[in-house]
């Protein structure tokens, strides 16, 4: 499992850049191992998606290392959180409650 996480993190990193990932066999899986101690695959991979899109000038400038993913998984999960709830439900009461909204002007949500 740990060396799929790592070919994920090499794809996002090939999709991103159109270049390879240098590869430091060792030190790499055992940072995958030790994320895997505490998420799931899945949410590995979710990271590792949210790690690409990140707006973080250092994490950029840098070049998206591996060695830099596990620090920022906060701000990671804080950005994929944010989106998640940006995004309204589907669902008619969530319609009602955005058309509500535009027809009134109102934007706070308190109805």
């Amino acid at each position: 499992m740990t060396k799929d996480i790592l070919n994920y993190f090499r794809d996002a990193f090939f999709q991103k850049y159109e270049a390879n990932y240098p590869v430091s066999w060792g030190k790499d899986m055992t940072t995958i191992k030790r994320l895997l101690e505490y998420y799931t695959p899945e949410a590995v991979k979710k990271l590792i998606d949210g790690y690409f899109i990140l707006d973080d000038e250092f994490v950029i400038k840098h070049g998206h290392p591996l060695g830099v993913f596990p620090g920022k998984i906060p701000a990671i999960m804080a950005m994929q959180r944010k989106n998640e709830t940006a995004k309204l439900p589907d669902n008619p009461d969530a319609k009602l409650i955005e058309k509500a909204k535009k027809v009134t002007g109102e934007d706070s949500g308190d109805f």
